[in-house]
């Protein structure tokens, strides 16, 4: 038996997509981003606020922030009903492919997101600190980098493991 998946597409945010990825956001965060941050960021870097669709349907986004010393990835999400379908695997390796090569990736997660922090390792992302009292409620976050390199500079994300933080 076949199962015909329908196809993913991944293009720039466009502000009629603001209530579409606020509502991904608050089906995935205890604590999420308010839309204005949302519009904030799309205007800020318009090349690296990505959202993906299925049918018509946005059901992922990821963002990625340009700071002085390093990019800053702000957010990857994927509806629940979406996930493990290589939704986010593809907006990462979108998001990440036009980087500046040599460049620092950072992230923040909390501790205990164990998928996302296995999502991350497999993208090649490395323990590289540890913020205490980061979330609202007062969880930790691990802070997660990687140096990016190009694409024509190393295997595909699917084959690069990084040291996993899933210990016990």
């Amino acid at each position: 038996m076949t199962i015909a998946v329908p196809e993913l597409n991944i293009r720039p945010f466009e502000l009629d997509d603001l209530a579409a990825v606020s509502g991904i956001e608050e089906a995935c965060f205890d604590d999420p981003y308010p839309e204005y941050f949302f519009r904030q960021l799309s205007e800020a870097n318009p090349a690296t606020f990505l959202v993906a669709l299925r049918e018509k349907f946005l059901v992922g986004y990821a963002i990625m922030d340009r700071w002085a010393d390093h990019y800053h990835l702000v957010s990857i999400a994927v509806h629940p009903e979406h996930r493990r379908r290589g939704v986010a695997q593809l907006l990462m390796t979108r998001l990440e492919s036009p980087l500046a090569s040599g460049r620092v990736i950072r992230l923040e997660v909390r501790k205990n997101n164990k998928p996302a922090i296995a999502f991350y390792t497999k993208n090649g992302y490395k323990l590289a600190g540890v913020e205490e009292h980061y979330y609202p409620d007062g969880e930790d976050a691990l802070i997660m980098e990687k140096t990016h390199s190009s694409s024509f500079d190393h295997e595909p994300a699917e084959g690069k493991r990084g040291t996993s933080l899933l210990v016990g």
